[in-house]
């Protein structure tokens, strides 16, 4: 059977939205008769190196834009892989509810993750959801030589109260 209707991947992209972490279909009408093509939206290695982002040594914070690379058009939302090799025991503290949402537009319900490697022979990292309206959930302590996964969650997002949960997973 012959289809009428068949889009490149470049029509199938136009007819697509980018959010933080996901493409999903727009409002228009999906002009293919069927639908026979996906792809893996993240960028996202199994071990530190390649695409992630290394914190300095000392820093104990976490810029909301160390989580999404923007180089890359197709991946520009991804959850990154963070690495970090403190001299001695350290607290980071993640970015708020509000900035997440201001900066990826990120709206209830939705969530990334990401991963957190210590880099260090014995000194743990302290993950800290700050002032920010993040509730931690689970150990927020990565222990030297380990990795950690997370998920940041948005319950809220009205102006003023945004807030939200980060998990250990």
């Amino acid at each position: 059977m012959a289809y009428s209707k068949v889009l490149a991947p470049v029509d199938m992209t136009n007819q697509l939205e980018r959010r933080p972490g996901h493409w999903y279909w727009d409002n228009q009408l999906l002009t293919a008769d069927r639908v026979l093509w996906s792809w893996v939206n993240r960028v996202e290695p199994s071990n530190f190196g390649g695409n992630s982002v290394g914190l300095t040594a000392g820093a104990t914070s976490i810029t909301v834009t160390s989580f999404f690379d923007s180089s890359e058009s197709n991946n520009a939302a991804y959850s990154a892989h963070l690495g970090q090799t403190p001299a001695g025991p350290i607290s980071v503290a993640m970015p708020t509810a509000a900035q997440f949402i201001s900066n990826f537009g990120f709206i209830v319900g939705e969530y990334f993750e990401f991963s957190y490697t210590n880099l260090s022979g014995g000194n743990a990292i302290t993950v800290t959801a700050s002032a920010g309206g993040l509730t931690e959930i689970g150990s927020m302590v990565i222990a030297g030589g380990a990795t950690a996964r997370f998920r940041v969650y948005i319950g809220t997002i009205t102006s003023g109260i945004e807030d939200g949960l980060i998990i250990r997973l």
